[in-house]
């Protein structure tokens, strides 16, 4: 077992204990149990990216050989831990019920989950699911920004606070794009504003900064993370805007060309457009945020997009971010932190879900 493994493994067999010391606090309540049935089948699977890269910046002023993977992790950072990966769970609850959408790693989303298991009880199953999963996200952020706190590190607790704050701002732009913005709008620079504030920073920049805060690293390994991580933040999330199209839904866990029947205005499609001839202009914006749309017409947009070249673009600004953070990753102090920052860093890349 490596050491990913190993502390995913830990994280994993942590997050599933402290929602059940959670539970436990509020099960003395009617029909608490309507509230939590889906949430440990939720929580319980993962990658654990954000909680693995906390690791890695925690231990970025650690010497090779020196910190023994083998044992517990500290308490603290396990806190840290479990924090972001209940956050994260919060924000993909959210996510998945702005995007509508149906399934979540290969399983019903949670807002789906509640109105099948209250389609007989409630006269409108639909509405009822996005309430309940709305106030099943706050719970979930509640129960990070409780972890954070006992860190007991209040420069953590801070940077935490800055980070749901950024993403709260980030999810609004979003939307605002995907609702707001005609097809003769998008604009490569706009996408990348939306991906860095939404995405990019809270999936792989912010966890690493934690995880060095918790440490008590000094301002130049801060410097440092945001030269690695910033670019492959980057990277990470246009990796998944190119999944979100062209994406092996077995592999994914969600419907192929999701992205294109919620009128998702990334820089994948930015590309697209640009390159796009009219006729294939105007096929692309009659498809785009057509939740009707069918498979054939998902597999014509892939199409212009790889015969266009936009695709290839796309790609090549993937691994254009990839070697930028490589780059910076290699004028850091070695640390066992490096190491590991390094292995995230091409599974975050080179990704297939």
């Amino acid at each position: 077992m490596t050491n990913l493994e190993h502390w995913k493994h830990h994280i994993d067999k942590a997050v599933v204990s402290l929602l059940e010391q959670e539970l436990t606090t509020w099960r003395h309540i009617a029909w608490s149990d309507d509230f939590f049935f889906p949430l440990h089948d939720f929580i319980s699977t993962g990658k654990r990216t954000r909680a693995l890269l906390s690791i890695a910046g925690y231990l970025l002023n650690t010497p090779e050989g020196e910190f023994d993977y083998t044992t517990e992790l500290p308490q603290n950072l396990l806190y840290l831990c479990c924090a972001l990966e209940f956050y994260q769970a919060s924000a993909l609850v959210h996510d998945d019920i702005i995007d509508e959408a149906e399934t979540r790693r290969g399983a019903p989303s949670l807002h789906r989950s509640y109105a099948h298991a209250f389609a007989k009880a409630s006269p409108r199953p639909q509405a009822f699911g996005e309430k309940a999963a709305i106030l099943c996200g706050d719970f979930l952020l509640s129960l990070a920004d409780h972890l954070v706190a006992r860190t007991g590190n209040i420069d953590v607790i801070s940077h935490f606070s800055h980070m749901t704050a950024e993403v709260a701002i980030g999810q609004f732009l979003d939307v605002r794009a995907d609702e707001a913005t005609t097809c003769d709008q998008v604009s490569l620079n706009d996408a990348m504003d939306v991906l860095t504030i939404k995405a990019a920073n809270y999936s792989v920049v912010h966890p690493t900064i934690l995880g060095a805060l918790l440490s008590g690293c000094d301002k130049q390994v801060f410097d440092s993370i945001r030269a690695v991580t910033k670019p492959w933040g980057l990277a990470f999330q246009l990796r998944d805007d190119q999944l979100g199209v062209c994406g092996n839904s077995q592999v994914t866990g969600k419907p192929a060309g999701d992205d294109i029947r919620t009128g998702k205005k990334t820089p994948l499609i930015a590309f697209t457009l640009k390159n796009a001839n009219a006729q294939q202009t105007q096929f692309l914006c009659s498809v785009l945020g057509n939740p009707h749309c069918t498979d054939a017409e998902i597999m014509q947009v892939i199409d212009i997009m790889t015969t266009s070249g936009a695709l290839e673009q796309h790609e090549n600004l993937i691994q254009h971010y990839r070697e930028q953070g490589n780059l910076a990753l290699n004028n850091c102090q070695p640390s066992q932190g490096r190491t590991i920052l390094g292995e995230l860093g091409e599974q975050l890349i080179n990704r297939l879900a």
